[in-house]
């Protein structure tokens, strides 16, 4: 470090979820093999609530000695839990399966106030918005480590965005989903 400069502990990351959705790859894999490009000094990987079959199989497909697995946590416990982290990843793939379904998991990460760093894919750009979240390309192996970067080297950006990303979580209601659905649905505004 230069002089005058601090010591900063790594970003502390986590990716909550299972390898596969209704039968469909959550795109873990891809996290794995991109989490390569990261610098262990800028952060550290936590994937959190898989399952123990789907530990051994990756065990089996992929190297995963520099990342922390933690097996499934009680629901209740989770809020808890991501308070304890800095950024939360979505992995969603480009897919008709993927489009047609919200990803619960960007509510719970900014509710906590985490920074979302989630795959690029048309569906959750227009979920999210680029004003809180941070989008990498799955295929590109650097896309996500340059997105690390951009947190590591602008703190005060990334804690911009934690707090809009938080800001929307709390408008985030499930009635208020309900009025952006319905009209799309057919309906005019209940």
């Amino acid at each position: 470090n230069s002089e005058g400069e601090l010591d900063v502990e790594p970003l502390k990351v986590c990716y909550v979820g299972r390898l596969f959705s209704s039968g469909q790859d959550n795109g873990v894999a891809n996290l794995i093999k991109s989490w390569k490009a990261v610098s262990s000094d800028k952060a550290k990987l936590s994937i959190i609530g898989i399952s123990k079959s789907e530990l051994s199989a990756l065990r089996m497909s992929l190297d995963l000695e520099s990342i922390e697995i933690v097996g499934n946590i009680d629901h209740v416990k989770m809020p808890e839990m991501l308070s304890a982290y800095d950024v939360g990843i979505i992995t969603y793939e480009e897919s008709r399966y993927n489009s047609d379904r919200f990803p619960i998991k960007a509510v719970e990460y900014c509710a906590v106030g985490l920074n979302v760093v989630a795959t690029n894919t048309k569906s959750l750009q227009e979920v999210l918005g680029s004003e809180f979240a941070y989008f990498y390309n799955p295929i590109d192996l650097f896309s996500l480590a340059n997105c690390i970067d951009f947190i590591v080297n602008d703190r005060r950006e990334a804690r911009k965005r934690s707090i809009l990303g938080h800001m929307w979580a709390q408008d985030y209601t499930y009635e208020n989903r309900l009025k952006s659905v319905y009209p799309i649905l057919g309906g005019s505004n209940p």
